[in-house]
């Protein structure tokens, strides 16, 4: 474990006004590999404001694919416009800041 955070079970999260759930899945998981032969290690889906992260890849994989799918909840929930490639650059620092001040 990185931190004294369980990353392995579900949980909710707010964003502004809204609570966000984020759900750890098999890597097979349908949600994971809709529309995308290779599967995502996680997806935002606004219809249900719920983020799915695949439970199978190592902790520090999971915790920056959860940023980076709470920044996309960001993104939609306060219209803000970001590339990808800016998404992985503040996702990847915040995971930096976390590990870095968070270790047990």
């Amino acid at each position: 474990m990185i931190f004294d955070f369980d990353l392995s079970k579900d949980f909710e999260v707010k964003v502004g006004a809204h609570k966000v759930k984020v759900c750890f899945v098999d890597e097979d998981n349908e949600k994971l590999t809709e529309g995308n032969e290779t599967g995502n290690l996680g997806i935002w889906q606004p219809k249900d404001f719920t983020i799915y992260i695949d439970k199978t890849v190592p902790q520090s994989v999971m915790l920056a694919t959860l940023l980076h799918e709470l920044i996309h909840s960001m993104e939609y929930i306060y219209s803000i416009k970001l590339n990808h490639f800016q998404l992985n650059q503040i996702s990847e620092c915040f995971v930096q800041i976390l590990v870095i001040n968070l270790k047990k």
